[in-house]
């Protein structure tokens, strides 16, 4: 069982990342935030204090004073990467046009804060009862984070542990001829070589079968939904095509097509991501994703674009010892 010193932890090691590789854009007068660095403000604040901010900014460019804000809770924030006193006074003046809509504004810094601001006698902040409590970093969401309970810690752990490598991407400092450390070819997955000619194994296999009405008696048939097949298995992550392979190898064979039952699929992998996974394949068309009518068993149904092909294929690879493995994720199509 993960425990709360892990959420808490590994939130608090994120957002300390995030913080440093601000700060040191700042040290490089790198100041400049986009809308994803303050939506992902936007959904961690709205965890953290169960509130329902929006980015303001989305709905009209540079709202003055605040970034977001929750009109029933009457909370604002502006979020900025400058820790100056001059910077929250521009932001406490601007913040005026905005008394009537919210009550609390708040200042998150996304570096370390300075360790006072005397603003308890700047006139304006008076006026909005703003004071060195408003002025907030990732230290104080830190402490506030460590009080709640295990639900929200989890869904805290979720955004943070999701989105923390993109939020450092998009902070990054360029090379001085503006290229970036982060080139999306590192992350491209090679597809490997495809060695498929004709499936003269399988063709032989059915053949065998007596099947009089097969459709896939017709060696060129079968090898056209089999090139078919590979076609979309090509646009497929490695990942995917690992899940897919274990679905089809532990799926059984039900009213002549191959199932395999969520919950089981469920206890036999740790893996998070599958559901986006699952999206994936169906769009390529390559199995169905169905819940039954008592809305309690989930059924994966791979039919490979054929459902006789699905559960041909499993014989044929069951009783010649062919690897699944391999067919679907390294492209090894020499043994069919």
């Amino acid at each position: 069982m993960i425990t709360r010193g892990y959420y808490i932890g590994s939130i608090i090691d994120n957002l300390s990342q995030i913080s440093m590789q601000i700060q040191t854009r700042v040290g490089l007068n790198l100041t400049d935030l986009n809308i994803y660095l303050e939506n992902f403000c936007k959904e961690l604040l709205n965890h953290i204090y169960s509130i329902n901010l929006i980015n303001l900014n989305q709905e009209r460019s540079n709202e003055a004073g605040v970034d977001l804000g929750d009109a029933a809770s009457k909370r604002a924030y502006q979020i900025t990467s400058t820790k100056t006193l001059d910077k929250i006074k521009h932001t406490v003046d601007q913040s005026l046009a905005n008394k009537d809509t919210y009550s609390d504004f708040f200042v998150l810094i996304l570096q370390p804060k300075q360790r006072s601001y005397a603003i308890a006698e700047y006139a304006n902040a008076v006026t909005l009862n703003f004071t060195e409590k408003n002025i907030i970093d990732f230290n104080d969401l830190s402490r506030d984070i460590v009080n709640l309970d295990l639900s929200k810690l989890e869904k805290i752990f979720n955004l943070v542990t999701k989105e923390t490598s993109k939020v450092l991407i998009d902070l990054e400092i360029p090379h001085i001829d503006g290229t970036y450390q982060t080139n999306l070819n590192q992350y491209v997955e090679t597809i490997p070589p495809i060695r498929f000619e004709s499936a003269n194994n399988l063709h032989q296999y059915i053949v065998g079968m007596d099947g009089t009405n097969d459709p896939f008696l017709d060696k060129n048939y079968l090898n056209t939904q089999l090139q078919e097949l590979i076609s979309k298995l090509k646009k497929l992550p490695k990942i995917t095509r690992h899940i897919l392979s274990y679905i089809f190898d532990n799926s059984e064979e039900d009213n002549g097509q191959l199932k395999l039952d969520f919950k089981k699929f469920k206890r036999s992998t740790s893996y998070k991501s599958v559901i986006e996974d699952f999206e994936i394949l169906e769009k390529v068309q390559i199995f169905i994703y169905t819940e039954s009518d008592n809305g309690n068993i989930i059924s994966l149904i791979p039919y490979l674009g054929n459902n006789e092909l699905s559960v041909t294929l499993q014989y044929f690879f069951q009783e010649n010892n062919i690897s699944v493995y391999d067919f679907f994720v390294n492209f090894d199509f020499s043994k069919i």
